[in-house]
């Protein structure tokens, strides 16, 4: 009973000293296998001389770092001893529990120590009859019975699943058995657990992405900055104001996925330092300050602009002539993308103003415009612009909930 107590002991000594490392480490990798080899042992008598024995069993390893692993072994073990005077065997069969620490040396090469549980199943005394002992007689015998064992030793990888293993057991008192045991061990799975797809990563953020907008705010920008309406003429300077207030009744009717304000884009830069006291704006493009968000609420930011995306020129409401009107934009026909074309594209943006990824479907676009077209330049009709405004935040709206339906149909489904 003391010997369990001391195995269980040493154990939790062991476990608990590694607890600290597991709380650092992203790639955790638990592999098993199966180990097969010989126990060259002796007990503790003058008398007697080592034999050799077999072993077999079930590994299992946890990988804890790069250089450290954790290791466990279930073996049944048979251990033996031969007289050297007479024909007479004792062997005695143990259910081996071994728990181990290694450490990497070199690139295949593990160094490893432990306490080991050897349960007693049996002790038999072996008598050979003849000079070919060709006959045997077995009888039970006492006065041995389960041991705990420190043990030391190597493993060495061979190949991708093979290595071979060598462990002493030092004898935690002078009547246990000594022992050498050299295995072969195989593993099913030593691979190391790929990496999650970049297409898994962005699928679970989005997830994240469109229940925090569920639960959270959109703030959309409007760009109304005092510099840009005073630098347009009276006509263009109308024309923007009634665009910008088109944006904001197209949001009031039809997106509902959220709570939904609106800000000048001459306060975004509070917006990133998360002050919101004084700057939401109603209907008529004015501050009001009954207008109240819940600061603790993640934070998502929409706009009407052009999607980000490398070696495309796109034009917004923040790029080519920026400050002028839509339906006022004279735009060269070789400076229009194929995106370009479509200049009313609803983008949705993290509160830092970063644009989101698939398969959050942070963008939505209106194709409904009128383009009159001549050789040299392409003029947007401000009612087909003003018109598509509904229409856009209508299917952003729908896309969202149905984004939001199909990333949560999974979890739902096995509650």
């Amino acid at each position: 009973m003391k010997q369990v107590v001391i195995t269980i002991l040493l154990f939790v000594i062991s476990f608990c000293s590694f607890s600290q490392i597991t709380d650092s480490l992203k790639k955790r990798i638990v592999v098993y296998g199966i180990t097969a080899g010989i126990n060259y042992s002796k007990f503790n008598k003058d008398s007697f001389n080592y034999k050799a024995e077999p072993v077999l069993g079930l590994l299992g390893k946890y990988k804890l770092s790069d250089n450290i692993r954790l290791k466990g072994a279930a073996l049944f073990s048979r251990k033996g001893s031969t007289s050297k005077t007479s024909n007479i065997k004792l062997q005695n069969s143990y259910i081996d529990l071994n728990f181990i620490s290694q450490f990497r040396i070199v690139t295949d090469l593990f160094v490893h120590a432990g306490i080991s549980y050897s349960y007693l199943l049996a002790s038999k005394k072996i008598t050979y009859d003849g000079d070919k002992w060709n006959g045997a007689s077995k009888s039970n015998i006492n006065g041995y019975y389960s041991e705990v064992n420190f043990l030391t030793g190597l493993e060495l990888k061979l190949q991708k699943r093979w290595s071979i293993e060598f462990c002493y057991y030092i004898p935690c008192s002078k009547n246990n058995v000594q022992n050498l045991k050299l295995s072969l061990n195989y593993y099913f799975s030593n691979k190391k657990s790929k990496a999650t797809s970049s297409r898994i990563i962005c699928r679970n953020i989005s997830k994240v992405q469109i229940n925090n907008l569920k639960d959270g705010i959109l703030l959309v920008r409007i760009n109304n900055s005092e510099k840009a309406i005073n630098d347009l003429l009276s006509e263009d300077k109308k024309q923007k104001e009634d665009e910008n207030k088109q944006i904001i009744t197209a949001f009031k009717k039809n997106y509902l996925f959220s709570k939904v304000v609106f800000f000048s884009s001459k306060d975004s830069e509070k917006i990133l330092k998360r002050t919101f006291e004084n700057i939401f704006i109603n209907e008529n493009l004015e501050i009001d300050n009954s207008i109240i968000i819940d600061s603790t609420k993640s934070i998502f930011i929409a706009e009407f602009g052009a999607l980000t995306r490398d070696s495309v020129n796109y034009l917004t409401h923040y790029g080519y002539e920026r400050n002028k009107p839509l339906s006022k934009r004279i735009i060269k026909e070789n400076d229009l993308s194929s995106f370009g074309k479509e200049l009313i594209t609803l983008i949705i943006k993290d509160n830092k103003y970063n644009q989101l990824n698939s398969p959050f479907p942070y963008y939505t676009r209106n194709k409904d415009y009128s383009f009159n077209n001549n050789t040299e330049q392409i003029k947007i009709d401000s009612a087909s612009i003003q018109l598509s405004l509904n229409k856009t935040v209508e299917k952003m709206n729908l896309k969202l909930f149905e984004f939001y339906k199909k990333s949560n149909k999974k979890s739902n489904s096995n509650l």
